[in-house]
């Protein structure tokens, strides 16, 4: 992520300083809004093998793709 990109992420939705945006590590999302839902079951398998993680987190429990759906029927409305 950009430094911009993350300075509008910290300064929008997340409130925390810039130097802890910096330091997560961002999902990595499509340009559709979508996530990669396999990429992060590898990281909760690998943490959890690791004994960092208590339960694998279903993707249903963590994702709702309604915001992202919506949003693209309001952009794609607009063109």
């Amino acid at each position: 992520m950009t430094e911009a990109g993350r300075e509008v992420r910290r300064a929008s939705v997340l409130r925390v300083p810039g130097v802890a945006c910096a330091t997560v590590c961002w999902p990595p999302m499509r340009s559709d809004g979508q996530i990669n839902s396999a990429s992060i079951l590898e990281f909760q398998e690998w943490s959890f093998d690791r004994g960092l993680l208590d339960a694998i987190v279903p993707v249903q429990d963590y994702w709702a793709p309604i915001f992202m759906e919506h949003a693209r029927r309001v952009v794609g409305s607009a063109r």
